[in-house]
């Protein structure tokens, strides 16, 4: 499931409410957390959106969900025509990690980090002609 400006909670108690609703007995993946920048967050910080991710990211975890991917890696500063900005985005514009890259590896690490024998899968998401390089490396 996405979940884009649902807040803390990611959405989950309502969508484990429909799984249940429906008879489907299926793992649960956020494949989309996203700390929308919107007008109820309009004054949020980076670091403000870094407390909510370690929150959420407990909370999912707490509550069954299998994984978690999240959306703002980096963002442009402009997308057709749209203002971004950085607060909600793991990295900065400059490339320097961000309070909430920070606490997004931290609750990585203390899930149990990769390992020596262990593999990342690189992915690359491409809609039309704009696209987003692969992540090689998430140190």
């Amino acid at each position: 499931m996405h979940s884009i400006g649902h807040g803390e909670h990611l959405n989950i108690p309502y969508f484990k409410q429909f799984l249940a609703e429906n008879g489907i007995d299926k793992p649960i993946w956020v494949t989309e957390v996203q700390f929308q920048q919107a007008h109820q967050t309009e004054n949020y910080a980076n670091e403000d959106f870094a407390k909510i991710l370690a929150r959420s990211y407990i909370f999912a975890l707490a509550n069954g969900v299998g994984k978690l991917f999240y959306v703002n890696i980096k963002l442009p500063l402009v997308r057709h025509g749209v203002p971004f900005d950085e607060r909600s985005a793991l990295v900065r514009d400059n490339d320097d990690k961000s309070p909430l890259f920070y606490a997004h590896l931290t609750v990585a690490e203390m899930l149990g980090g990769l390992g020596e024998n262990d593999e990342v899968e690189i992915l690359k998401e491409m809609v039309g002609d704009t696209g987003l390089e692969p992540v090689t490396s998430c140190v």
